[in-house]
């Protein structure tokens, strides 16, 4: 079983880098390192010691796993608008919405203002795009076409598929 064991560097301006115990002051703000083995060694990217402890005990886990052989779990690659907007509308046809003739032209239109917005990568919506688009819409005086456009997006769980909520 592999230890990682966690230690903390000091930067060049750190006053307690010239102690003899430098990585025991509880007051340095350096940087949190991790090293196992006899060559492993990595930052935390961390100033707190919890994290770094954390991050310590889940690289002990993916060391044991290794040694047995065993693959950890690959992170997913990052979803592109155009592969959420297929999903969401294979999701659609699956659950049976026979009238998706809406859900379609808004996301049209979300997929048009993604585009504008230079947005490639469902990881970069957020919120305040969100907002930015529904406040876009256009709509004749006193209509309740926003209202109903709203619901559309709400009901639809485009909310959902795009991590928005409404006002």
């Amino acid at each position: 079983m592999a230890v990682v064991n966690v230690y903390q560097r000091h930067s060049k301006k750190c006053r307690k880098s010239k102690h003899e115990k430098a990585g025991q002051h509880k007051r340095c703000r350096g940087r949190f390192w991790l090293r196992w083995g006899k060559d492993g060694k990595r930052s935390a990217k961390t100033r707190s010691l919890e994290i770094a402890t954390k991050a310590a005990r889940k690289l002990e886990q993916e060391l044991e796993l290794e040694a047995l052989g065993i693959c950890a779990p690959k992170k997913p690659d990052h979803i592109t608008t155009e592969a959420a907007i297929k999903l969401y509308v294979d999701d659609m046809a699956q659950r049976g919405i026979k009238d998706s003739s809406k859900p379609r032209r808004m996301l049209a239109w979300l997929r048009e203002y993604a585009h504008e917005k230079g947005i490639i990568l469902l990881k970069d919506v957020t919120a305040v795009l969100l907002t930015e688009w529904r406040n876009g819409w256009t709509f004749k005086k006193d209509s309740d076409s926003p209202a109903v456009h709203w619901s559309v997006v709400d009901s639809q769980g485009l909310c959902q598929l795009w991590n928005c909520q409404p006002d």
